[in-house]
Order: structure tokens, then C-alpha cells, then sequence
């Protein structure tokens, strides 16, 4: 049986959170996880990658993360969670952090987990973003950090560090080609064809 999961994020505007969303989104096998995404605005230059995938895509837009709006849709949003049986909730980011964990926490049987992907020192209103940054990561069930100065940082927070897992940002490899050419720098060096060499310039 398929674990039911939404993957969640702000938008699909061109970024380094969006395109690690983008990658693990594609790579993730379809025979264990029945993927749904969702995001508070369907826009951005990656919107076509994600909808060519053929995944359901539900928007929950908002006009102020701290408003009424807000509730009302973090309100339909865990409705949605249980009516589709959710099993794995997994946010991107701040805004999906705290809009998604509380909806996810409130629908029931749903284990929630937090990306934090920086150290919020590009962050208007710096202190308020802090403080519900780290309710939301203790609210969830786990968090993820992209690097050791995250999960540092989110530890002088008060986020307990049994929470936390790093897991680096990774890319997405192209197939590997396979070349029959003959270079003759191999020959004047004296280097096996079939050894693989790497250049650097």
C-alpha cells in the first residue's frame, strides 16, 4: 500500500528551495508514495515541471500569513488532509512551515515533517519570523536542516536536536554518456581508454 503524502510549498518561482522541491518531487518512487502537492500560490517557471509529473495540485492562497484568510484556509486545508487520508505531510520553507504543520497536526493521524532551508538572516521582521519558525519545527514530527549551521541554529532556537536531521541539498545527475571517441591526449600521456579522467580548468 502506497504512503499518501503532500509535499507542500510556497510557489514554483525559480529558486534553490523550489528546484530541491522540483528534484525529490521527481525522484521519488510512485510505487511507495502516492504524491500530492500543494502550495499557497500556482505560479512560477517550475509550475509546468510539476504539472507535466500529472499530480493533483491544490492551491491555498492567502494574502497575510498572520490574518483570518489564513485560518480559514489552514481550516480547508486540514479537511483536505483527512478527507484524502493523508499519511506524511512534508513543507518547504517558512510560510509552508507555518501554514501546513498546524493544518497537518489538527487533521490527526498525519506525521508532519519541517524543511528548514537558511538561518532567517534575510528575514524581515526578523523576531516574529524566529519565534513562529521554531513553534512550527516543534510542532512537527521531525525536521530537516540543508547543513550543520541550520541545524545549529535552529538547536540555539530551542529546537531539541533528536529533532533534527540534516540532509545536504543534492542535484539531479544527467545519464551518463558513453564516449567511443579516441583523444589523442590519452595516447601522448600514456592513459588507458578506459580509464575516466576528470579536467579541471
Amino acid at each position: 500500500m502506497r504512503v499518501k503524502m503532500l509535499k507542500f510549498i510556497t510557489l514554483f518561482a525559480v529558486g534553490g528551495t523550489e528546484k530541491q522541491f522540483l528534484y525529490l518531487t521527481k525522484e521519488l518512487d510512485r510505487s511507495r508514495f502516492d504524491i500530492r502537492v500543494g502550495c499557497l500560490a500556482r505560479k512560477g517557471d517550475f509550475l509546468r515541471d510539476i504539472e507535466a509529473m500529472n499530480l493533483p495540485i491544490s492551491e491555498y492562497s492567502i494574502s497575510s500569513l498572520f490574518s483570518y484568510g489564513s485560518l480559514r484556509r489552514q481550516w480547508t486545508l486540514a479537511q483536505d488532509i483527512r478527507r484524502d487520508g493523508i499519511q506524511l505531510v512534508h513543507a518547504y520553507g517558512f510560510y509552508p512551515n507555518l501554514f501546513s504543520i498546524p493544518a497537518a497536526r489538527f487533521a490527526g493521524h498525519c506525521v508532519t515533517v519541517a524543511s528548514v532551508r537558511d538561518t532567517g538572516a534575510f528575514s524581515n521582521r526578523k523576531k516574529i519570523k524566529t519565534v513562529t519558525q521554531k513553534m512550527a519545527c516543534q510542532l512537527a514530527d521531525c525536521v530537516i536542516a540543508n547543513s550543520g549551521a541550520v541545524r545549529d541554529w535552529l538547536v540555539s532556537l530551542g529546537v531539541g536536536p533528536d529533532h533534527i536531521r540534516v540532509i545536504p541539498n543534492g542535484m539531479l545527475l544527467p545519464p551518463r554518456a558513453v564516449s567511443r571517441r579516441d583523444f589523442p591526449i590519452r595516447r601522448q600521456l600514456g592513459i588507458d581508454p578506459s580509464t575516466a579522467l576528470n579536467a579541471v580548468v
